[in-house]
């Protein structure tokens, strides 16, 4: 289970860090044009009209929050590994030669 949820968190990394990629894309396009130009958002399912000028600062906080998440779980990821290895050395779950490299 420890090592599914470990697995999830990493593709989760992996979506969020794509969904960064995507934003700033975005952002470096827009962020030049007149801001009272008309800019269309999806937000959930929902496609919604705004102007550059409002869209920028939402985006940059996406990004932002994302970056925050893949940090948040890159520590619970690095936490999970730990615990998985206190548990495998205290139950003699690993082999004398892994134990000597790690």
């Amino acid at each position: 289970a420890v090592i599914s949820t470990q697995s999830t968190w990493e593709s989760a990394i992996g979506e969020l860090e794509g969904e960064i990629r995507e934003n700033e894309n975005v952002l470096e396009t827009i962020k030049p044009l007149d801001g009272a130009r008309k800019a269309w958002r999806m937000v959930g399912s929902v496609l919604v009209e705004t102007t550059v000028s409002d869209t920028v600062p939402k985006l940059e906080e996406v990004i932002k929050m994302s970056r925050s998440n893949i940090e948040k779980l890159g520590k619970e990821i690095e936490a999970k590994s730990q615990l998985m290895q206190k548990y495998a050395e205290a139950n003699n779950l690993i082999g004398k030669g892994a134990q000597q490299a790690g």
